[in-house]
């Protein structure tokens, strides 16, 4: 439980608390401008706790007959959208889900819904790891490629390339906020090399370990 200062805001969190499936309440917090539950199937501020108690319920049910009967295909959907690739890495750490042309193919679903990757540390490149090289799209890559990437400020390599210098330009713009300048880096990298390649969200995606990143440099823009 979170401590506050404000009398008022305690009391509304010890209400909601009340209100919330015990699941639920474990997971709530307090961010400083509003309640918020972080919970795997509840990812939201408590707008109407009996609502999210409901949801959860109905997510738990279909989940005790989705993993029984081993339909990960739906069942990872049940998940919020910030817990889904850990929930799929644990269950290839579990067993309940093997390697091979089925990981893949959830694998590269579940990497297109999923934004901001650098949140989540480790994960993708563990992810991508266990399931070998990922995609959604037939076409092969050439031995070497030149790959892009836009961002700001002073942020780190990053897993997530494009093949498409254009796109990362449009990146480096997109999050140049606050005064920050773009920043447009290029690289190459061999093509076994590349863990990832997405055309699914027109980005023309090259996920790749930025420790087999050779000649990178940044670009003007």
């Amino acid at each position: 439980m979170a401590t506050h200062q404000n009398p008022a805001a305690l009391d509304r969190f010890v209400e909601v608390y009340s209100e919330l499936h015990p699941d639920l309440a474990d997971c709530l917090d307090d961010d400083g401008d509003a309640l918020f539950v972080y919970h795997p199937l509840v990812h939201t501020w408590p707008y109407d706790p009996q609502k999210l108690n409901a949801q959860y319920e109905g997510k738990q049910r279909q989940l005790n007959q989705l993993l029984p009967a081993k339909n990960y295909e739906r069942a990872i959907w049940l998940y919020e959208r910030p817990y889904r690739l850990g929930t799929l890495y644990e269950w290839v750490s579990e067993r309940r889900l093997r390697r091979g042309l089925r990981l893949r193919a959830l694998l590269a679903k579940v990497w297109k819904d999923t934004e901001y990757p650098h949140q989540f540390d480790q994960l993708p490149l563990l992810s991508f790891a266990v399931a070998g090289y990922t995609s959604d799209v037939d076409t092969p890559l050439p031995r070497r490629l030149t790959v892009w990437r836009g961002a700001s400020g002073d942020y780190p390599a990053g897993i997530s390339w494009t093949a498409t210098r254009a796109v990362a330009e449009k990146f480096a713009r997109r999050f140049a906020t606050d005064g920050e300048r773009p920043r447009l880096s290029e690289a190459r990298v061999d093509r076994d090399r590349v863990l990832g390649y997405f055309i699914g969200r027109q980005e023309d995606e090259i996920v790749v370990d930025p420790r087999y990143l050779r000649q990178l440099r940044e670009l003007p823009i």
